[in-house]
């Protein structure tokens, strides 16, 4: 059997398979491809599966998969439509092409992820009056601007990850709520459209901060 069909009919009935969730199909997939040659074999498929969905490229294939599945249904669908994509491309060009197309597919960033990238910038910079406008009230938000990297540093840093995806999943039917999965950082980024903007949920930002303050 064609190994494109078997991932066919593992999508189609997965609780033959395993008992059903996506997060088991996915490591149902894993394990065969791990002890078996297969088409998907091999860290370029992970790469791709990134790629194809604006995720930093260091993520595991399964993550990005979880992550951006609105339901247990449009996760089988999206295990499906990554690899199915995947083999073809395969079939017709090279690994290095695969990639740099898989890239080219990727939307213009909206709102959100613009939004977001100001944040981080600014918040590299420890730039107070850029910071407030962009996130969610906080009563310890001044611990942001507290860090502030030395100067030209933020600049420095803010350059090379201009150039990594970001990945906007929304949360909510309306589009308005969701979070943002960028290089760099340790846990999605929320965010909200509140009074015609997009604000960054900086709590567990802070929290995390004040953490690390605290350790020392």
């Amino acid at each position: 059997m064609p190994f494109s069909e078997q991932i066919r009919r593992i999508c189609k009935r997965p609780g033959m398979y395993t008992r059903g969730s996506v997060i088991e199909t996915i490591a149902f997939i894993d394990g065969y491809r791990f002890g078996n040659i297969t088409p998907i074999s091999g860290r370029i498929f992970d790469r791709f599966v990134c790629a194809r969905n604006a995720f930093p490229s260091y993520y595991a294939w399964g993550h990005v998969i979880t992550t951006c599945a609105a339901d247990e249904k449009n996760g089988h669908r999206l295990i499906e439509e990554n690899i199915l994509e995947f083999l073809a491309l395969r079939e017709n060009i090279s690994d290095d092409q695969i990639i740099e197309y898989a890239a080219s597919q990727i939307r213009e960033e909206g709102e959100a992820e613009k939004a977001f990238r100001a944040f981080d910038r600014a918040l590299q910079l420890g730039d107070e009056s850029a910071i407030r406008p962009l996130i969610l009230p906080n009563e310890n938000v001044h611990i942001l601007w507290q860090g502030k990297y030395p100067d030209g540093v933020g600049d420095r840093f803010f350059g090379l990850s201009s150039s990594e995806p970001l990945r906007y999943i929304t949360l909510t039917d309306d589009g308005k709520r969701g979070k943002i999965i960028a290089a760099g950082w340790p846990f999605p980024i929320e965010m909200e459209y509140i009074d015609a903007s997009w604000k960054v949920n900086a709590l567990p930002i802070v929290a995390m901060w004040m953490g690390n303050q605290n350790e020392e």
